[in-house]
């Protein structure tokens, strides 16, 4: 029940989020229930686990002991909530039609989107358009190892054409975050698999998208003229901003080195700063670098232990030869040097959702 339950939290994520976390919670539920398999779950795992519980024990403290609201750790406790989902596997047979008919619904949906309103950046069923890109762009790229890895033509076929129906949806945002993940995902495949076809068409496909007149194109434009001393200097607005948001990260990245400035004192803090210097930005309740957010927020410790239950993920993808838990950790971490997923609930439980689940590969792939 629950194996069914996740499949449509993952392809209503493409239709509606609401109702893909209606089946989140349902998942969840079924997974609790079955308690045993749970306990065995979360023993074979239980390195991570302690790091997890670390890592939001210290959020906690921190929010407590900066006065910061209690619903400020929300997005931060994803890490521990959605553990259950470690009891989920999946038959490859079956995860290959439920990535297929997520890759249908996000298609679909950018079809029916853009024939009924006329949008200059795609936003699909997230609150910002670098969200859904970024859940598109993971997506994608599990579609392109899997479409070489496969072991016969069809399922190369099926990949593909997901890959293709990710991609529409992603390219239509105009964002620019994905592309770092993308290219080392890209270079992973490429190395695993030796592949120059997939060198070569990636390199066309990329200077296709630099020099040719397109939404996304303009936006990689923009970067030439990135002034990382200047804030001011920047032109457009968003880079200007990230540009800000990092100056300031810097600035009060030793101010509280242990427990951090707590979450609530981040924004209102950044608009003193922001007037007191006369900055054109304004101010966010986060810094638009996780690593650099988290280190603010809640201490250089929570850093640290986010980065071990990283290294937990590479360590055992590694151990078990199973390199789609690297891709989907790549694209994650290359995704929060530009955007604070914890601050957004879609992606990070996305994300999360996935490399519990994509750990039970090594059952999938003894079936």
């Amino acid at each position: 029940m629950q194996q069914a339950s996740f499949a449509f939290f993952l392809i209503f994520n493409f239709i509606n989020r609401d109702i893909s976390n209606i089946f989140l919670l349902t998942t969840l539920a079924l997974s609790i229930i079955n308690f045993d398999i749970l306990k065995d779950s979360l023993k074979s795992h239980r390195k991570l686990i302690y790091l997890i519980l670390i890592f939001t024990s210290i959020v906690i403290v921190s929010v407590i002991l900066n006065n910061s609201s209690i619903s400020e750790i929300d997005n931060y406790t994803r890490l521990l909530l959605l553990t259950p989902l470690l009891t989920i596997t999946f038959s490859d047979k079956h995860y290959k039609l439920i990535i297929l008919a997520a890759s249908v619904a996000a298609s679909v949906s950018l079809i029916y989107t853009m024939s009924l309103y006329d949008h200059e950046r795609y936003w699909g069923t997230s609150s910002h358009p670098i969200t859904y890109a970024n859940i598109c762009a993971l997506m994608s790229m599990v579609s392109l190892y899997r479409m070489f890895m496969a072991s016969n033509k069809y399922d190369s076929i099926i990949y593909g054409l997901s890959l293709i129906f990710f991609l529409a949806p992603m390219f239509m945002t105009a964002t620019r975050g994905p592309l770092v993940g993308i290219l080392i995902c890209i270079a992973l495949i490429i190395v695993l698999k030796k592949s120059y076809k997939l060198f070569f068409s990636s390199l066309i496909i990329l200077l296709l998208v630099i020099f040719t007149s397109n939404s996304l194109s303009t936006r990689l434009n923009r970067m030439v003229d990135i002034n990382l001393f200047d804030i001011q200097a920047n032109g457009h607005v968003s880079i200007r901003e990230r540009v800000a948001y990092l100056h300031y990260g810097i600035l009060n990245s030793t101010e509280n080195i242990l427990i951090g400035i707590g979450p609530s004192t981040l924004e209102p803090d950044m608009k003193k700063w922001i007037t007191k210097n006369n900055y054109a930005v304004t101010p966010r309740d986060h810094l638009h670098n996780e690593y650099l957010d988290v280190l603010v927020k809640f201490g250089l410790p929570a850093l640290i232990f986010l980065l071990l239950i990283y290294f937990y993920f590479i360590k055992y993808s590694i151990s078990i030869r199973n390199y789609e838990i690297l891709i989907i950790l790549f694209m994650l971490m290359s995704s929060q040097l530009t955007q604070s997923q914890f601050a957004h609930h879609q992606s990070i439980t996305f994300f999360m959702a996935l490399l519990y689940v994509s750990i039970s590969a090594v059952k999938r792939n003894s079936q």
